[in-house]
């Protein structure tokens, strides 16, 4: 029997075995995948490669005639394969590296038996505990012929890229897809059935790049529900609720995820979870039903938000009260969030419309003028700030330009660390950068 078993290898996983490990407990590591999760291998990692190839040819055309001349393209194969270098050989690292520290792998779809065994292919397995970091998968659409969508991780591999795609849904994985494809020669469409895309982002900076993304032929159709995806004898054909129908060479599903936690058999666990919300758990990242059985990452029911930090952190807390018998509750800070758009969209802390409820300062700057967007001759760049007066502290920060990645990292620290507004304007940053234009906000 081990002490624990940790299902699902990616950034929680991961995290969950190595400290339990590190500890001196008997662990094993299970996935049905091969080992590193979705960001290493399906995700953040090798989505960035892609998008950087977009950023350069953004910079490069906006100079163009201004000191830069002969044309640029995205050659997509050349891509995909320098892509391919970044993920070719990582599982097998990742797993050589968890049996080096004597971390012992196992291969195939985990299910409960009873509250102390799972199941892998056939083969019966005990613990005392269990920690489930098993992520989440696109959430079933109630589309009629949806079995024709393809998922982010079929658009990571594509060898050729079509001439046209109909993006379904307008969270941030559709946004930063379509940005790339259409920087690539593609045309593509992005159907969003509500008002509102981009959510948990500042709904004025969304409405600006959505109007950048439609200046650049990316189309955003809000108000926009697939209601069928019915084939054609090239491509599909994408009807909605409005009179309107879109083709597309291929269907992407970008609307959201959902845990994965339907194939655990929770129940014979005496586990309690929620289908679309995950495996409910207490402040100790403790299930409420099964006091052995722990879970963090997106496959948690917690406030914290389905990004890849936000994972390892969880799974930090969770391991510190399986060792220290619940003695951590799970406390988050600001977390900062981005779309790697181009330019890029990030946003940490209040919004401006909740801001603006609460009577907060809201600093809202065109930047596009400002030295650090000029010499790039950047025509979209903006950078909101929300600001608490009373106690001098800023509690909302949003960015839309080039450099927004890295502003909202400056602010993360400024809000966690609660670093006065008013010093910022006195703290000697190097110039010209993004960090020197702080001083001129507060």
């Amino acid at each position: 029997m081990y002490d624990v078993i940790v299902i699902g290898s990616g950034s929680a996983g991961m995290t969950a075995a190595g400290n339990l490990n590190g500890a001196g407990w008997n662990t094993a590591i299970v996935d049905e995948r091969p080992y590193g999760g979705t960001c290493a291998l399906r995700g953040c990692d090798p989505k960035k490669v892609l998008i950087h190839a977009s950023e350069v040819l953004e910079q490069a055309q906006r100079l163009q005639g201004l000191g830069l001349e002969g044309d640029l393209s995205i050659r997509w194969e050349d891509l995909m394969n320098f892509k391919r270098t970044f993920v070719q050989g990582v599982p097998e690292a990742i797993e050589q590296s968890l049996k080096d520290s004597g971390i012992d792998t196992l291969h195939g779809r985990a299910r409960f038996i009873d509250h102390e065994t799972i199941e892998i292919d056939g083969r019966h397995i005990k613990s005392k505990k269990f920690v489930l970091a098993t992520g989440a998968s696109p959430a079933p659409l109630p589309i009629e012929g949806s079995e024709h969508m393809l998922s982010s991780d079929d658009f990571l591999e594509l060898d050729q890229l079509p001439s046209s795609i109909v993006f379904i849904g307008g969270g941030y994985i559709s946004f930063e897809f379509a940005h790339l494809a259409k920087r690539a020669g593609a045309d593509v469409h992005i159907l969003q059935r509500g008002d509102r895309a981009l959510k948990g982002f500042d709904t004025e900076l969304v409405q600006k790049l959505i109007d950048y993304s439609e200046s650049i032929g990316v189309h955003v159709h809000l108000h926009t529900e697939a209601a069928e995806i019915r084939p054609e004898r090239k491509g599909y054909q994408v009807y909605t609720n409005t009179e309107d129908s879109f083709h597309g060479d291929i269907v992407v599903h970008g609307s959201g995820r959902t845990p994965n936690v339907q194939t655990l058999d929770l129940e014979k666990a005496g586990a309690a979870y929620d289908k679309k919300r995950g495996i409910t758990v207490n402040e100790y990242l403790q299930n409420t039903t099964n006091e052995n059985i722990y879970a963090a990452g997106d496959c948690a029911d917690t406030s914290g938000s389905p990004l890849t930090p936000l994972a390892g952190f969880e799974a930090g807390y969770a391991s510190t009260n399986l060792l220290e018998n619940n003695s951590t509750p799970v406390h988050y800070g600001p977390i900062a969030s981005a779309a790697f758009t181009v330019p890029g969209l990030t946003a940490v802390g209040l919004t401006g419309d909740a801001a603006s409820s609460l009577g907060m300062s809201v600093i809202t700057e065109d930047v596009s003028s400002w030295f650090t967007y000029k010499h790039k001759n950047e025509k979209t760049a903006f950078v909101k700030l929300i600001i608490d007066k009373e106690k001098d502290t800023v509690v909302g920060a949003h960015a839309l330009n080039s450099d927004a990645s890295s502003f909202i990292n400056y602010m993360t620290l400024v809000i966690q660390h609660e670093i006065p507004a008013s010093s910022l304007s006195g703290t000697m940053f190097a110039y010209p950068t993004n960090a020197s234009d702080l001083q001129y906000f507060v």
